[in-house]
């Protein structure tokens, strides 16, 4: 399944949060949050780069990434750094999120970040009241 906002390539953080709809790289954060069920960071480090930083208990493993970039590398990016950075609390699913996410060919993992993206809409409505 093709979705542009998680395929198309954007050259800085501005394109990121507009090809998606959201007002800021938080949302973005939390989408990854809970595509990958830890912690996640999302940092412009640049006009040219973007670091995403997964936690593990008390330690936090970071990709930097430079534009140009699509949101599914992102994504699949932040999943490595899951699968390094071992559980979450404990938490063994906090692993597999990450494997299972490495494990999706586009038509899997677009409709997963659909998924997170819809969950991020529903978390902001809430926030709003």
């Amino acid at each position: 399944m093709k979705d542009s906002r998680f395929t198309s390539l954007c050259e800085d953080a501005t394109e990121l949060v507009d090809g998606l709809d959201v007002d800021e790289l938080d949302d973005l954060e939390t989408m990854l949050m809970f595509l990958l069920k830890r912690p996640v960071t999302v940092v412009q480090e640049d006009e040219d780069s973007i670091l995403v930083t997964v936690w593990s208990d008390a330690v936090g493993f970071g990709c930097l990434t430079e534009f140009p970039t699509t949101v599914a590398e992102l994504a699949v990016y932040a999943a490595e750094s899951a699968v390094e950075a071992g559980p979450h609390e404990g938490r063994a699913d906090s692993v597999q999120a990450g494997s299972d996410v490495l494990a999706m060919g586009e038509d899997e993992l677009v409709p997963a970040l659909q998924h997170a993206l819809g969950m991020v809409r529903v978390f902001n409505t809430l926030d709003d009241e």
